[in-house]
């Protein structure tokens, strides 16, 4: 299942949604622009709305944003998600993947190596139970804006 942007007052909704799910195994969330520190809060109350959270084998984050990640704060409250998938609760749980794609403007060092390990200092920091069951992937990328031809 992919749950796109667009958490706020409609997130009940999905919560509700999702408790009506029998069984959950792959869970990919898309994001496109900043991240708000609130977000990953309600990103933990969604988790927990799963109803079957030890069928959960991966959980897939994708941001794609039109700026540089602006690490560490990009990820301030991150820690609420790492505290909601705990491993009683998600005994299937392999994989938690964060990916971060970001626009590269012109001049801009390419950083898509460097960035991801200085994402996955960040990641270890603020993920550190997840991080020690080994389970934690991260890559960053950056795409080139479209130029206008005309």
């Amino acid at each position: 299942m992919r749950v796109g942007e667009g958490y706020g007052p409609g997130q009940s909704e999905l919560e509700l949604f999702f408790r009506t799910l029998e069984s959950l195994n792959v869970l990919s969330l898309y994001f496109r622009g900043a991240i708000q520190p609130d977000t990953w809060v309600q990103l933990e109350r969604l988790v927990h709305s799963l109803p079957c959270p030890k069928q959960l084998v991966e959980l897939k984050i994708d941001v794609r944003s039109s700026d540089r990640p602006c690490l560490p704060s990009q990820f301030d409250g991150l820690e609420a998600l790492d505290a909601a998938l705990q491993p009683e609760l998600f005994t299937a749980l392999q994989a938690v993947t964060l990916h971060v794609e970001y626009r590269k403007e012109q001049g801009d060092p390419d950083e898509g190596q460097s960035l991801t390990e200085s994402m996955l200092a960040v990641i270890k920091n603020k993920f550190p139970k997840l991080f020690a069951r080994n389970i934690i992937n991260v890559s960053a990328y950056a795409y080139k804006p479209f130029e206008n031809s005309t």
